[in-house]
C-alpha cells in the first residue's frame, strides 16, 4: 500500500521548512564539512543530506543518522533539534 501522506500539501510544507533549515545548517558548517568529508567536493559528501535518512511512516516521520557517519555531534544535534521544531 502506498504511504499517501508524502502527497499532502501539509507533509510537503513540512518538508520544505525542513530543506530550508538544512540549507542554513549545511552553509553555516559548510568548512566542517569540507574537512569531515576528506576534502571532497560539493557534489558528493559534503551535502549534509548524506549524513541522515527521513523514514516515512502512516504515524511518524523519522530521522537516523548513518551508521558510519562521522559528522560531528554538535552539527548532529542541530540538526536533529530542527527536526523536531518540524515534526515535533
Amino acid at each position: 500500500m502506498v504511504n499517501l501522506r508524502i502527497y499532502t500539501s501539509a507533509y510537503n510544507k513540512e518538508l520544505e521548512m525542513f530543506e530550508e533549515g538544512i540549507k542554513l545548517i549545511q552553509n553555516k558548517n559548510r568548512f566542517v564539512l569540507y574537512n569531515v568529508t576528506g576534502n571532497r567536493t560539493d557534489d558528493d559528501m559534503t551535502d549534509i543530506r548524506s549524513f541522515y535518512m527521513i523514514e516515512v511512516g502512516t504515524d511518524a516521520t523519522i530521522i537516523h543518522f548513518k551508521p558510519d557517519t562521522n559528522l560531528p555531534e554538535d552539527i548532529q544535534k542541530e540538526i536533529l533539534e530542527l527536526f523536531h521544531s518540524v515534526w515535533p
